[in-house]
């Protein structure tokens, strides 16, 4: 039986053993979205969430973000249970801070295309995005994805989860910050 390798079998049933292996994976996709305070869409594609020049309604009004922003995040956690965490320090020009009760994060209660989340998942609170461990998002047992959306202000609209407001006199200059997302594992 000249060509047929090293393994010859005949027989009226032959099993053959068959395997692969698929790597598990723990990562995190990102998209931003940047609107101006009307709704309108003005980057589908932001690689920073640049609130923009903060101005009031009035010449003594509080101030808030000339935009705002949209993020979603894309676990893929080989469908372990996960959770979504972000970090981020208060934005500062280096003597001064906006202040933390101005600067909210909203989850969605859907995901990005307004499905609800899959069972047994839960999603954070509105409250200040300053902070060094938010939790926004935990996908329950089974792990599933879903595209998990939240909004991003500088707001004092206590209506839009503002505690604080950014006075008209706050000190001017050039606030920044960072914020980090994460995925981690819980078991």
């Amino acid at each position: 039986m000249a060509g047929l390798g090293n393994s010859v079998q005949a027989a009226e049933q032959v099993t053959v053993p068959m395997n692969a292996t698929v790597q598990s994976q723990l990562e995190l996709g990102l998209e931003i979205r940047q609107y101006r305070n009307d709704g309108s869409v003005v980057n589908y594609g932001a690689s920073q969430m640049a609130f923009g020049t903060l101005r009031g309604d009035g010449s003594r009004e509080p101030l808030r973000g000339e935009y705002y922003f949209d993020v979603y995040l894309h676990p893929s956690s080989s469908s372990r249970p996960y959770r979504l965490t972000q970090a981020a320090p208060a934005l500062t020009n280096g003597t001064q801070t906006i202040p933390t009760g101005a600067c909210v994060v909203t989850p969605w209660p859907t995901d990005k295309n307004g499905q609800a989340y899959p069972a047994g998942a839960s999603i954070g609170t509105r409250s200040s995005f300053v902070g060094p461990k938010k939790v926004l998002y935990e996908s329950g047992p089974s792990g599933a994805y879903a595209p998990v959306a939240m909004t991003y202000a500088i707001t004092s609209a206590a209506n839009a989860g503002a505690t604080e407001t950014v006075p008209y006199d706050q000190a001017g200059g050039s606030y920044a910050s960072t914020i980090t997302f994460q995925i981690e594992l819980v078991s």
